[in-house]
């Protein structure tokens, strides 16, 4: 069967996976779908809670813990590498906060002290306090958006201020009439600003300049009395909301869809604090101590799904044929699939507007397709790498894939689906009589199927095995043999761009071998860097006699040490030392021949990262007969690592000027030909000149 007789529709690249609906799944940044990576307990840290119990949390990106002690009003800061405890700062005021947040960027840490209504800013590197802003009148809670502004939610005035790096206002307050009573802020994705109100029902949800966007989510959807206390946000923009009534950890998508509860300790009976670090892990202060939840781990049994939009061959009562998966489906995991296939131009018109619907949420859209397709499912197929799509199919195909896992450790994940028409099989080889049943075959096109499955994929691969030596086609797993061909070893760690960057031009550096332009654009794959190259031969050649340099008339020999020392000419006897062997004639060209400086622009920590095969790729790359020095001029190098005209500049020349910038005596201005300064023809001592 040739290849060239299917057509297929593919998802493959994020977009193309982008284009259809996923539910509690997330699409991989090289393609693909994986469970969405949702924090799950992990342990109890063995922190030493001071101060009573914390009333807020943050952890930095060195996993520095940081919270307030709800009793002393104090800042703490917990290693936990070395176990060490520091009390950094104590909030003196009224009354201890019935509520906090702490919030850290690169350069400053923020802390809403809600008793003494003001927050206070700190240094990050000394937590000297900088700044306290003390103009709200009921604040009750903080955020920072990702240009570095501060957003203070006042529920007395029903407004959210904002204010700058310095403390100063950056812009009028924003809020006012839908908000009724907040009790809670974030900022999240793409700059926008969530803030929980008890009386909405709803996220409400604002831009960075304070306009409002709308409601999202439905409150009510998940509990008649849901009371919302608290909210913070992951790296990937989820939400996670804690229900003040239940003490229970709910999370929501951008759109404000409801993904589930978090899964508490059974002990825990209340949360006040909640921080992500940077590899998203989520950290609750609760009644019973400070836990952790990992985001590398999963519930048992969590699920996702993905819909696909509606698939279409573009004929009328025909029929697709199979579908191909590129899955990995660990132990302990289920991947299923769902089609369904119709010419039903109407059920494809209300698909399409559940798609496009810019107002739904993504939880919305899900009932809403399975309100229109759940019953028409055919499946599931489970864990299949390739099957045929046993229903009288028509034009139109819908795909619904469940993934779901069962092991804390493992996630299934699909990085391919190919959907193919029309229907060819390999009963079409067999005679007639083989076809007149149709339960028999049904059967026997299944049966044939196996082998059309394998055949099918050989034949693919052999078709297109032209591929597999372009480095920009090649499957990564073929990368490292690929570059076998051309004698080449490819870094581990490289990303797998690099790799085929390299491929692509190993030929042109093959033929630059041993040439400057050759070895910067290695250096360059393998920093990322393009270095400058000196070769000291051409930038400081010898001066050599002839022109312009003339014996007799522009150059004179002061002295001849070549032929030796001799008593009473150029040695004194006491004073220098004898030798058996005259001096023999040094090569005027040695100190610059066959030797270049190579600078590259890098800091001392990537460079010695780098340092090793970067050596190593040189002493293989360069000329036997050469040497080469390796010098800095990145930042952080040496003060000695500085080359004018390279990595720094001289600015703001100011030439000598006698009784401006310059004094006799003190300040020398020389300048040279005929017109020089010489006491016995221009210049007289006391006149010009006076000896000082």
């Amino acid at each position: 069967m040739n290849p060239s007789d299917f057509k297929s529709q593919i998802f493959r690249t994020p977009a193309q996976w982008q284009s259809g609906l996923s539910s509690g799944l997330q699409i991989l940044p090289e393609g693909g779908l994986t469970l969405y990576p949702r924090p799950a307990f992990e342990s109890w840290l063995p922190i030493p809670i001071a101060g009573g119990k914390p009333a807020a949390l943050a952890v930095d990106e060195c996993g520095l813990i940081y919270w307030i002690g709800e009793q002393d009003r104090c800042l703490y800061r917990y290693d936990l590498v070395s176990h060490e405890l520091d009390r950094l700062y104590c909030l003196h005021g009224r009354s201890a906060p019935a509520t906090g947040r702490l919030l850290m960027n690169r350069f400053n840490f923020w802390m809403l002290d809600a008793g003494s209504r003001r927050v206070l800013v700190f240094s990050r590197e000394t937590f000297q306090l900088m700044l306290v802003i003390e103009v709200i009148k009921q604040p009750v809670d903080i955020a920072v958006g990702h240009s570095g502004i501060l957003y203070v939610l006042d529920q007395d005035s029903h407004a959210i201020f904002r204010y700058d790096t310095h403390g100063r206002p950056a812009g009028p307050a924003f809020g006012g009439a839908e908000l009724q009573q907040p009790v809670g802020l974030i900022a999240g994705r793409n700059h926008h600003i969530y803030v929980l109100d008890r009386k909405q029902r709803h996220f409400l949800r604002y831009d960075a300049e304070g306009n409002f966007l709308g409601l999202i989510g439905d409150f009510d959807g998940i509990a008649p009395n849901f009371e919302p206390v608290m909210i913070a946000a992951s790296a990937l923009g989820n939400l996670f909301v804690v229900d003040g009534r239940t003490q229970q950890l709910h999370e929501f998508d951008v759109d404000g869809s409801h993904l589930g509860v978090i899964p508490l300790p059974a002990a825990v009976k209340s949360i006040t604090g909640l921080a992500f670090d940077r590899r998203d892990d989520l950290y609750l202060s609760t009644d019973q101590g400070l836990a952790r939840f990992s985001a590398r781990l999963n519930f048992v049994g969590e699920t996702g799904a993905f819909y696909s939009r509606t698939l279409d061959n573009g004929v009328d009562k025909s029929q697709w044929h199979r579908l191909a998966l590129e899955a990995d489906v660990p132990r302990g995991t289920i991947l299923e699939v769902f089609y369904h296939s119709s010419d039903d131009t109407r059920l494809r018109g209300l698909v399409e507007a559940v798609f496009t619907d810019p107002n739904a949420s993504v939880q919305r859209k899900v009932e809403r397709l399975e309100a229109l397709l759940g019953t028409k499912w055919t499946g599931p197929e489970k864990n299949p790498t390739d099957m045929l799509l046993r229903e009288q199919t028509g034009r139109f195909l819908w795909l619904k894939l469940a993934l779901s896992t069962f092991d804390a450790n493992q996630k299934p994940v699909v990085r391919e689906l190919r959907a193919y028409y029309p229907r060819i099989s390999y009963l079409r080889y067999l005679p007639a009589t083989y076809q007149e049943d149709a339960v028999s075959r049904a059967f026997l096109e299944r049966f044939l199927s196996l082998f059309e499955s394998v055949l099918y994929g050989l034949e693919t691969e052999i078709t297109a095995l032209f591929k597999n030596f372009d480095p920009l086609t090649t499957p990564a797993g073929f990368l490292d043999w690929l570059a076998s061909w051309l004698n080449l070893a490819l870094e581990e760690e490289w990303p797998e761009a690099r790799k085929r960057q390299f491929l692509l031009q190993a030929p042109a550096l093959f033929k630059q071998k041993g040439t400057a332009a050759g070895i910067a654009g290695l250096v360059e794959i393998y920093t990322g860097q393009r270095p400058l190259i000196v070769e000291h031969a051409l930038v400081s050649p010898p001066l050599i006699l002839g022109k312009p340099l003339r014996l007799g008339l522009n150059s004179v020999l002061s002295a001849t040490p070549i032929r030796g020392f001799r008593l009473g000419d150029s040695a004194v006897l006491g004073r220098t030392a004898l030798r058996e062997v005259a001096q023999l004639p040094e090569d005027p060209f040695q100190a610059t021949a066959h030797r270049f400086t190579l600078l590259l622009n890098l800091s001392r920590t990537d460079f010695q990262k780098q340092e090793a095969r970067l050596r190593e790729m040189l002493n293989d790359e360069t000329p036997a007969h050469t040497a080469y020095d390796l010098r800095l001029i990145g930042a952080g190098s040496a003060a000695a690592d500085l080359y004018v005209g390279v990595n720094s500049r001289v600015e703001e020349y100011q030439p000598f000027r006698l009784g401006s910038t310059a004094q006799v005596g003190r300040a020398v201005a020389a300048i040279h030909g005929e017109k020089a300064v010489r006491l016995e023809r221009n210049s007289q001592i006391g006149r010009c000149f006076r000896l000082i």
